[in-house]
């Protein structure tokens, strides 16, 4: 890889050399070392930041999957203890991060005090700063999920500043919230994903399924129960699924001023496992448990939804692709009434938009 690395620079370096060279002959002649040395430095600057050289000296994934193999614990916990929550484990790759909200009796409660299962529960993640889109999630879609006896999460983290009371408050006026004492930061998504998958294990294990969105997404609680309904007829064959919008041979951004750059000492591979896109995506609960002890045993990654990937590849599950998953707004409202989660950009009135269109379309069908 460095050698092919090598021989593309000197490609690129002679042909800039020879074009300088026919453009202008002259200069080329008076300064042609200089400018030489000049181009040859400009052309390595822009393959580094371009993330060309990087690339080229990526590993190929092929040895990636040799080293992501299930850990013992999960072989263990598989063995010997699966009617347990999986528990923290102390040679984990993260911190142990304390709780400052966890509704520990909210699947108890809609389940009948415990006697009887869940279709699912689902995890929001939003961020502490989101009061706006949790309050148009609760006054739309969220209702309809709890008419269909599906407890509704926000998974947090904390503000860097320590001062809580506001979340506090939240949580005492709808007990929803599961927080952590970690800051709300994008790069800490995957805590946050992580804190999810051990919640959802230690207190909501009579869920068959949990479905992970972001706050920034609408979904259809109808269509959403449909493929809850045809999933959960599926788990006795196939107890681990995932199923969501699903990324193929994505490779990791190598340009220096990407928001998503990945470096060589932080990811020496060619490209991602598949992965379901973070927003949306729905997960068995038999899966979850594994996930919530393998989650542990791999190095973080500021992805979530490409840590979930990784998480999945370890426990040799294949995500499978649901065009229902909507990552483009546009798209979303062209073909809603076929959409289970769309993304929405961010915007809260967009979620109420499609939210209230949905509901007109549905009673101009009745009328």
């Amino acid at each position: 890889m460095l050698t092919s690395a090598y021989l593309s620079l000197s490609f690129s370096a002679s042909f800039i050399l020879r074009w300088f060279r026919c453009r202008f002959g002259l200069l080329y002649r008076a300064f042609g070392s200089r400018c030489a040395l000049i181009l040859l430095s400009l052309t390595i600057v822009c393959l580094q930041v371009f993330g060309v050289l990087e690339s080229l000296r990526a590993i190929p994934f092929q040895e990636a999957i040799l080293q992501y193999r299930r850990s013992e614990a999960v072989i263990t916990y598989q063995r010997e203890i699966k009617s347990l929550a999986p528990q923290h484990t102390q040679n984990s790759f993260h911190p142990n991060f304390p709780y400052l909200h966890t509704p520990s009796d909210i699947c108890f409660h809609a389940s009948d005090y415990g006697r009887e299962t869940l279709p699912a529960v689902v995890l929001i993640k939003s961020t502490v700063s989101h009061q706006e889109h949790r309050a148009v999630i609760r006054a739309t879609w969220m209702r309809e999920m709890k008419e269909l006896n599906i407890p509704v999460v926000f998974l947090l983290g904390a503000y860097g500043h320590g001062n809580n009371s506001d979340i506090d408050k939240e949580q005492e006026t709808y007990g929803e919230i599961v927080q952590q004492d970690f800051i709300d930061h994008y790069d800490n998504n995957t805590y946050k994903a992580i804190m999810g998958l051990k919640w959802a294990s230690a207190y909501c294990p009579q869920a068959n399924f949990v479905v992970s969105l972001d706050d920034d997404f609408y979904a259809n609680p109808r269509l959403l129960n449909q493929l809850l309904d045809h999933r959960t007829a599926l788990l006795i064959n196939q107890p681990y699924q995932l199923v969501g919008h699903v990324y193929e041979n994505a490779s990791p951004y190598r340009t220096w001023f990407s928001k998503w750059y990945v470096s060589l000492a932080d990811y020496p591979w060619t490209h991602w496992p598949p992965y379901p896109a973070a927003g949306a995506y729905v997960t068995s609960m038999q899966l979850i448990r594994l996930m919530a002890l393998e989650a542990d045993h791999v190095a973080y990654l500021r992805f979530d939804d490409v840590f979930v990937g990784f998480l999945a590849l370890k426990l040799n599950v294949q995500p499978e692709h649901d065009d229902r998953f909507m990552l483009s707004t546009r798209t979303c409202r062209i073909e809603l009434h076929k959409a289970i989660a769309c993304h929405t950009v961010g915007s809260p009135s967009t979620v109420l938009w499609l939210w209230e269109h949905r509901l007109d379309h549905n009673r101009r069908r009745l009328s």
